[in-house]
């Protein structure tokens, strides 16, 4: 057996041996699911669920539209006696090029028409208020390979063409070389550009995620998107997507052609964008994922990220409960004491300037975010704004062309390198650590205060 095929034979099994154990509280797991392009038939298992009461409601999902399978008039799958259940999913159409396939455990007396999808951009609303569990999976073959001392999946579509893009995404356009880099290209091949992508095995959560690139990506075509995110299969909460993306072209443009974008990008506060100094050969991005905050950093080359010390500058705006009037205001030093943090994007000040008056309060309210103790980026942003919790979600990094088109000539190829990538879970409590509060505007109408977490 060659070398490379032992290698690959262990990364296989090194990846089924780092999935999660199976849950065994109504939970629900595909065992095996058809590769694209192939017809065939999803297998899997419900653990802990009255199959005299509840079955499993199939689907897929066909260039952004769903779809109820095995047939419209038969929108519920029997669970075996055993647990597992089995569903045709390819019955005619597109369906051999399908992208993701979801399941629900619904109640066999659900009305059928609540649940059944013919093509929406989503699925139906109902399955989240009657189903007792679910799952989604992307319908690509296992197929490994290993990278900054983690096991990643390869986006393999053989002929199909998925998103994003769309476009054909091929298992030889992603590797790693003898120097533990990992190369993404764009390349040419029987008559198709295709691309490439790799997917986290596991879900990391709240943190800091550091992408180190080894390769100056400014030159590249205006088609090409280049991608380092977190994206769950579950839509909810727009998938839990949190991006950093390059590109000269429209998901971008130059000259500010990165950016950070908490998903959905059309919301406020949600997109960032910021132009990258000239012939920048390696460069570090880094996204912070906290409860409540998506904080973003960008700098050149590969600097060693020290340990997080955050500040937080609070804007005071002063609220009245009850009858009692506030007037006039107590003087600054009176009224800071004591703090009480209730969570990282909101502090609440006591007034005890003056005990008859204890109805009277002043908020306080997250402005900005920084953080100290590291290098300085040359470009950095944080939100607040509809910051999805953690969840299901797991780390892409990915070269596309946009509405697949192509980049130049056909003999060309198109790469980016990537160094490393790292990642550190929370571990600052905003919730227990005692802050250091100090005064920074004494002016009763507009006050802010200015509070340090310590590094940890």
């Amino acid at each position: 057996m060659k070398i490379r095929n032992v290698l690959l034979l262990k990364l296989i099994i090194l990846a089924l041996l780092t999935k999660p154990f199976p849950a065994i509280a109504q939970s629900i797991e595909f065992t095996q699911i058809p590769p694209p392009g192939s017809a065939g038939y999803v297998y899997g298992i419900v653990h802990d669920a009255d199959r005299t009461k509840y079955g499993v409601a199939l689907f897929i999902e066909v260039f952004g539209t769903e779809w109820t399978k095995p047939t419209f008039d038969s929108p519920i799958t029997p669970i075996q006696a055993n647990g597992t259940f089995v569903g045709n999913i390819v019955t005619g159409g597109q369906d051999a090029c399908a992208q993701t396939v979801s399941a629900y455990v619904v109640p066999l007396a659900t009305d059928h028409g609540s649940i059944r999808a013919s093509g929406q951009g989503s699925l139906p609303s109902a399955l989240d208020q009657v189903s007792i569990a679910h799952t989604s999976a992307l319908r690509s073959p296992v197929v490994a390979l290993m990278f900054a001392g983690r096991v990643w999946q390869v986006k393999v579509t053989g002929d199909c063409v998925w998103g994003p893009g769309p476009n054909h995404f091929a298992r030889d356009n992603a590797w790693v070389d003898a120097q533990g880099r990992l190369h993404l290209k764009i390349s040419y091949v029987n008559g198709a550009w295709r691309c490439a992508e790799i997917i986290s095995s596991e879900s990391l959560g709240y943190g800091t995620y550091t992408f180190r690139f080894d390769s100056d990506v400014n030159g590249l075509p205006n088609p090409i998107v280049v991608g380092v995110f977190t994206y769950s299969h579950d839509p909810e909460y727009a998938h839990r997507e949190i991006d950093v993306e390059f590109s000269n072209g429209a998901v971008v443009g130059a000259p500010q052609n990165w950016q950070f974008v908490v998903q959905p990008y059309t919301e406020n506060d949600h997109r960032y964008r910021f132009s990258a100094p000239a012939n920048m050969a390696s460069s570090t991005q880094v996204i912070t994922w906290s409860p409540g905050i998506a904080s973003f950093k960008s700098f050149v080359g590969h600097p060693t990220i020290g340990p997080r010390q955050l500040v937080l500058d609070y804007s005071v705006q002063r609220a009245i409960i009850g009858y009692l009037e506030f007037n006039p205001p107590p003087s600054p030093g009176d009224m800071f004491s004591p703090v009480r943090v209730t969570s990282p994007t909101n502090i609440t000040v006591l007034d005890t300037s003056d005990y008859s008056k204890r109805n009277v309060f002043y908020r306080a309210r997250l402005q900005r975010l920084s953080e100290t103790d590291a290098p300085a980026p040359f470009s950095a942003c944080s939100t607040q704004s509809n910051v999805p919790p953690a969840g299901t979600e797991k780390v892409h990094l990915n070269i596309w062309l946009l509405n697949g088109t192509a980049p130049g000539s056909e003999d060309q190829e198109y790469e980016v390198i990537m160094r490393g990538f790292e990642f550190q879970p929370e571990t600052i409590d905003l919730q227990s650590l005692r802050p250091r509060v100090e005064l920074r505007n004494a002016q009763p109408s507009s006050k802010e205060i200015h509070v340090i977490y310590p590094a940890k």
